[in-house]
């Protein structure tokens, strides 16, 4: 595979950190952005079964509101320190809670102690290039 103009790992940091508290208005502010906010947690709220969750690219917490607030154990790595801390907060205020991780999602440090969990990843292009990891990881 060949992919073309990616991102620095710092680049892309510094591009969601600098973007995290419009990053929900911007994502899923539309009627097409909330059917697919609706739509990833339904699928996940249907398919992930056990009591432990590792998200990779939580951004501000759309899995982690859900299983922050309803009893899973949940970690939830992303590049950008911003994004995490407003995934936080969203979770604190609704009662739940859950533990994060800043980190690279390819370069994940904790695999061991997280198999056999389920593995969340958005489908952007650097994601793509992870997916050969993660799902090696899954498989765990």
């Amino acid at each position: 595979m060949i992919e073309k103009n990616l991102r620095s790992v710092s680049d892309t940091k510094k591009s969601y950190d600098s973007h995290a508290s419009d990053y929900d208005r911007i994502r899923y502010g539309s009627p097409g952005g909330k059917y697919v906010y609706d739509l990833e947690r339904r699928f996940a709220a249907k398919y992930v079964k056990g009591h432990r969750v590792l998200e990779v690219g939580t951004a501000t917490g759309r899995l982690a509101t859900l299983f922050g607030t309803n009893g899973f154990e949940y970690t939830g790595v992303d590049i950008a320190n911003r994004m995490l801390r407003i995934a936080c907060e969203k979770v604190k205020s609704l009662g739940g809670d859950v533990d994060v991780v800043q980190m690279d999602g390819c370069r994940l440090g904790f695999r061991e102690h997280f198999a056999p969990s389920i593995f969340f990843r958005n489908l952007s292009k650097r994601s793509r290039v992870c997916g050969s990891l993660l799902s090696r990881t899954a498989d765990v």
